[in-house]
Parts: structure tokens; C-alpha cells; sequence
């Protein structure tokens, strides 16, 4: 807890959202407070779901994100903490790794990292069979794993029920661009640890693809892509239930302010 306070110290005492409501959503000029009607706007044309009065809005909204998605704290519908500053790239990546993992009891760490994964996996365009987290133990979340002179941004690993150990790895992007060696170094660390190989375990996420990301996965062929928009709707729909009501609303407070930064 005491890492996250230091790496976003606003964010604990963020007080609990209040409801979204029709004048919230009138307010199409200001960034902070429109984002989801402004991504439908500028980026799916789709003018169906702003050009309606907030009963018919929010039944469109449910179907285009999920039938059930609205029923639930999610990203979309909470406020846009006024800090006045976004975070940074370190900061966000501090903050993956403490509201999927921190705090939470074995079974809500199981349902949460298991939901992050697979959700990263549909993002990217994947959708076999789901990465199992299930009876597993000893799960770890932690930022900047150091992985010989560099660090993974994102490395999570578990042990099955019979004792072998997998893990998942990401490279979350925003501001900066992947440097030289990142992806065959990390691919190593894994390929010595996950015995269940590198299939769907190796990923970059960036907000939109850069020319460079793809030169680089054409040599590191293990590594899937995928962006930030379609992570974010994969992560809100049927995101467990688990932890406090307070901690959820901080959770949710948390990927609002990262949809907040992609725009």
C-alpha cells in the first residue's frame, strides 16, 4: 500500500465518485468529463449512442459494452479524479500491480489476475482457450522486475496445483517506445520459468501501434500486440466483484484517469 500512496499519493484519499448524471453528460467540451462520448464521436462514428435522451443512452451504452456492464463500478461511468496532471508511465504500471494483487485474499487475487490476463489475451484478437489461474498459489503481481540490466513493467507468476510454475509478462507502453534487446531478454526470464511455454504469456500494449513496435515483434515472434482502447472495454466487461466498495471505487478512479491519458 505504502508504494502505490508514494507512486500516486492523490489517489488514496480520492473520495468516493458521485453518480453520472444527465448534466455530466452534456458537458462534451470538457475532455474530463466526456471521454466515452467523445471516443464514440471522433473515433467509432457511432452517433446513435450520443444522440439520445440518458434512458435510451444508457440501454445502447449497455449493449454496446456488455448487457450487465453497467451494473457494476466501472471506469466509464465514474469522474475523472481533477489532479491536474496525468500520471506517468512508471505510476500506472505501479498502480496495475497493486489493485490486481494488493489487499485482496487468495480466491479475489485468483479471479482478478485471471480476469487481466484473458483479458489481454481477447484484445489482442485471441480467443481459445482461457489462461487458467485456478487453484493456483503463490500468485505475484510486481512492477519493474529486473531481467539482467533491464525491467519488466508488468511480470505476474503463479504456481499450479502441481507446483509448476507459469506467469504471464507485459510491456505497458504510453510515452515511450521499446528499446533495443527489451523483448528477447524478457523472452528468456520466461521461457527459464514458464513450463508451460510462451504461448499467450508475452505481451506489448501501447495506445496506438507504432511502426517501430511492429519491426520489433517481427523479430520476437512470441510477443502479441494489442492497444490500450480495447484492453480497457475487455477489462470493464464482467470484471469480478472483489474487495471493498472503496477500493473498487479507487479502482475504477484509476482506469478512468488512464482512458483519461489515451484520448
Amino acid at each position: 500500500m505504502k508504494e502505490i500512496i508514494s507512486a500516486l499519493p492523490k489517489l488514496a484519499n480520492f473520495p468516493p465518485p458521485q453518480p453520472w448524471d444527465d448534466s455530466f453528460l452534456r458537458k462534451i467540451g470538457e475532455r474530463q468529463q466526456a471521454d466515452l462520448l467523445t471516443y464514440n464521436r471522433t473515433r467509432m462514428r457511432n452517433t446513435s449512442i450520443v444522440s439520445r435522451e440518458w434512458s435510451q443512452q444508457i440501454t445502447a451504452l449497455s449493449h454496446f459494452l456488455g448487457s450487465e456492464y453497467l451494473t457494476k463500478t466501472n471506469a466509464y461511468s465514474t469522474p475523472c479524479p481533477s489532479w491536474g496532471f496525468l500520471p506517468t508511465e512508471p505510476q500506472i504500471t505501479k498502480g496495475w500491480a497493486y489493485f490486481i494483487s494488493d489487499g485482496l485474499t487468495d480466491s479475489e487475487k485468483r479471479l482478478v489476475v485471471s480476469h487481466f490476463c484473458n483479458s489481454m489475451c481477447r484484445s489482442s484478437g485471441l480467443y481459445g482457450p482461457a489462461i487458467c489461474v485456478e487453484g493456483a498459489y503463490d500468485i505475484e503481481v510486481r512492477s519493474e522486475e529486473p531481467s539482467g540490466a533491464k525491467f519488466i513493467d508488468l511480470f505476474i507468476s503463479w504456481k499450479d496445483i502441481n507446483e509448476k510454475q507459469d506467469g504471464f509478462i507485459v510491456e505497458l507502453k504510453f510515452d515511450h517506445k521499446l528499446t533495443n534487446g527489451q523483448l528477447p531478454c524478457y523472452r528468456r526470464l520466461a521461457k527459464s520459468m514458464f513450463y508451460q511455454g510462451l504461448n499467450n504469456r508475452l505481451f506489448v500494449i501501447e495506445p496506438r501501434t507504432r511502426t517501430s513496435t511492429l519491426r520489433s515483434l517481427r523479430n520476437n515472434k512470441d510477443w502479441r500486440l494489442t492497444n490500450w482502447d480495447a484492453f480497457l472495454r475487455e477489462f470493464e466487461r464482467n470484471l469480478p466483484s472483489v474487495g471493498s466498495d472503496h477500493r473498487n471505487q479507487k479502482f475504477a478512479a484509476f482506469r478512468r484517469i488512464i482512458w483519461e491519458k489515451i484520448q
